[in-house]
Parts: structure tokens; sequence; C-alpha cells
């Protein structure tokens, strides 16, 4: 019996956890970023940089823009950080960092998708989703190592 009571107890104890994780998924904030995403931003381009954080391969990847449907893009949400900006010939995506993506690779942004495309000459190699960030300590990174200071 007191093994079935240590096991419910750690059931619950994994419960808090990922409730508490997951604590901004389906709140307001976490529905009004998502619909925010789909703003019909596209563009494609070459990485020039990329640098990951160390939680969980959330980064920074630098991107030299070819081609893009708008000339500049910034968005900021109270609390969050948004997943790519644009302003000319350069552009960042802030999320996911791949350890298969190298510079030289080739991507595809697609903001109504919610997808990024990396490509190793013309082979996909990855798909990584498109989503707003939370945690604070990702923007924090952000803050620190983004090529756009304002």
């Amino acid at each position: 019996m007191t093994q079935n009571k240590f096991l419910i107890v750690i059931a619950a104890m994994l419960m808090i956890t990922i409730t508490s994780c997951n604590g901004n998924v389906g709140s307001p904030e976490y529905m009004q970023a998502k619909a925010r995403i789909l703003n019909h931003v596209k563009f494609s381009g070459e990485i020039v940089w990329l640098k990951a954080s160390g939680n969980h391969d959330y980064g920074i990847i630098g991107i030299k823009v070819s081609s893009a449907s708008i000339n500049e893009f910034y968005d900021s949400i109270k609390g969050a950080i948004f997943p790519y900006r644009l302003r000319g010939e350069y552009a960042e995506f802030y999320g996911y960092v791949p350890f298969k993506a190298k510079i030289g690779n080739k991507i595809i942004l697609d903001s109504d998708k919610r997808m990024m495309d990396i490509y190793d000459n013309d082979t996909l190699i990855i798909r990584t989703d498109v989503e707003v960030s939370f945690e604070e300590r990702n923007m924090k990174f952000v803050r620190k190592n983004s090529k756009f200071k304002e």
C-alpha cells in the first residue's frame, strides 16, 4: 500500500509541474499572441549566424533576407517575445534552433503556417514551429543577443 501512495504522490507532483510549465497555453494572452502570428509575413534567406541559449535549444537565427512579403516587421507583446523581426535585408528568428542548422543553410518562414523550413542545399533538413515565447529566460536572451538594438 505504501508503494501505491508513493506513486500517487509522484503522479500528482508531475501533473502540477506540467500544469505550471504550460500555464500560458490557453490563456487569453497566449491565444491573442497566437492569432497575431497569422499576419501574412513571409521571408526567405540564408542563415548568417545562430546562437542557442541552452534553454531547450531556444535561440536566435540571424538571416540575410533574399525575398520578403514586406520590408519591415516588428511586433511586441507585453510579457512575451515575438518569434521574428525583419528590417530590410536582415531578419532574426527567435525560437527553436535545431542542432542541424548551420551557417549557409536556407530558410523559408511563413507566418500564416506558423512554420519555418530550413534547407541544406535543396534538401529540407528541419521544419520548426513559429511560436511566441512567454519564458523570461528567452526574453532576456533575445534582448542581450539580438543584433536589433532599440
